[in-house]
């Protein structure tokens, strides 16, 4: 008996003394990639940016996973402004916001496998992909409809 009460206590001390696995924390709208990160579900952002990355000098990817990043008519989906080269975003799709991606000082950022829907070509300032001082952005498997400019 006093055998499985002390194996019984050490179970119990070794549980409170194991680290806790701990889940990858989900994205929230307005949040700053900086690492290559993976989407879990859908994203609803209503104002403002949804995304913003920043790969500060590494490689950045940011996976939608099949999922999608949607907004109201209003503000941007991905934004990467000032240093966000080597940008990849993939495999997702971007709907209803006024800009769909903004990029600028962004060499060899890549979208891949993205659909973009804007939110009508009949709002004046809607832009799928804007793009600044970044050569070599490359667009692979990218589908734009629904906005005034490309």
């Amino acid at each position: 008996m006093r055998r499985i009460v002390l194996l019984g206590l050490a179970v119990v001390l070794l549980g409170f003394m194991a680290p806790a696995a701990q889940a990858a924390p989900r994205l929230a709208c307005g949040a700053t990639i900086t690492t290559s990160t993976k989407l879990k579900a859908d994203l609803v952002c209503p104002s403002g940016t949804a995304l913003q990355v920043k790969p500060d000098g590494a490689p950045v990817v940011l996976d939608l996973g099949g999922h999608q990043i949607k907004g109201s008519g209003v503000g941007v989906a991905i934004s990467g402004l000032g240093n966000a080269g080597l940008a990849t975003v993939r495999n997702g799709v971007l709907t209803g916001f006024a800009r769909g991606v903004l990029m600028s000082d962004s060499p060899g950022s890549r979208l891949k496998d993205l659909k973009l829907v804007g939110p009508g070509s009949d709002q004046a300032d809607s832009v799928g992909v804007e793009v600044f001082t970044s050569p070599t952005f490359v667009l692979d498997g990218v589908t734009i409809k629904g906005y005034r400019s490309v």
